[in-house]
């Protein structure tokens, strides 16, 4: 009854009030610069690489101290994000890299206060962090695609490739602990499982990257030899467990098998040609 009142003593007389004009949509060259001041530092920073040539050296207190480093470069990075005022297109794949950057901060603050002796834990955990943050690279350069600044298509392909990498990289590690806890334990039935699993993602690796348009030249090429040898560890994974009992089974050298050693050199190969030829196509670096 109040509501009623208030509205009819309105009048109803007076000329209707205008509403105010939409604010103007986001320019994405402004949105772009933003962008580009916002991920500089995390694209130039030298501490992600500092946490894998620290764990690889057993140096684990370095390790942890360019964790923390990482961990507030993202984090500003994941900040700054929410602040800018982006097209309405772009919006969804900003919002997918602050998921990971949210991901990548809650790894890195567990790398930078983990337990130094638990190893296998440390090596997961850094896993995750590599698959994170090149997935947020890959999404970024979706990003400058999606406001008019696409990345060119050798650096698009090294990215690309890198996550397909650091994914599979991420889906192997808790299985080589798995697969070794198996046949301490003389569990056939457990080795056959890891190495199953372990199968499922290299097929996924060898699927990515197949699925990456490939720039013309040497590249599907050498990404065809990559895919080969990844067949071949598969294969050998199969003969592994192929046996009668635990204790039959064949032992990997610690260093790899020659197949493995052979994917990682036609990987080191192939994304080196990539970036080369990306800083052939646009020689100002950023950083």
């Amino acid at each position: 009854m109040a509501l009623a009142v208030s509205v009819a003593s309105c009048g109803g007389t007076e000329a209707p009030v205008a509403s105010s004009p939409s604010s103007p949509p986001p320019e994405p060259k402004v949105a772009f610069a933003q962008y580009e001041k916002a991920v500089k530092p995390f694209e130039c920073t030298d501490a992600y690489g500092n946490i894998g040539d620290a764990h690889d050296d057993g140096d684990l207190v370095a390790m942890q101290d360019n964790a923390r480093k990482l961990r507030d470069v993202v984090t500003t990075l994941n900040a700054q994000l929410s602040e800018i005022t982006f097209p309405a297109a772009a919006q969804p794949i900003v919002d997918r890299m602050r998921e990971l950057t949210a991901d990548e901060v809650a790894g890195l603050n567990e790398l930078a206060e983990s337990d130094v002796n638990d190893t296998e834990r440390i090596a997961v955990v850094r896993s995750e962090v590599e698959a994170n943050d090149t997935a947020v690279t890959v999404e970024g350069d979706r990003l400058r695609a999606a406001l008019g600044h696409p990345e060119s298509v050798f650096g698009s392909a090294a990215d690309l490739l890198a996550l397909a990498d650091n994914t599979a990289y991420r889906d192997l590690v808790p299985q080589s602990y798995k697969f070794e806890a198996a046949i301490a334990a003389n569990d056939l039935a457990g080795a056959k499982a890891a190495n199953a699993t372990e199968i499922e993602a290299l097929q996924r690796f060898i699927d990515e990257i197949a699925a990456i348009d490939w720039p013309a030249g040497s590249f599907e090429g050498q990404a065809s030899t990559l895919r080969d040898h990844l067949r071949g560890q598969i294969e050998f994974d199969r003969r592994q467990t192929d046996v009668a009992t635990a204790a039959d089974i064949v032992r990997a050298p610690d260093a790899g098998t020659p197949e493995w050693l052979a994917a990682r050199a036609a990987y080191d190969a192939l994304w080196k040609a990539l970036v080369q030829a990306d800083q052939t196509a646009r020689p100002a670096s950023m950083c």
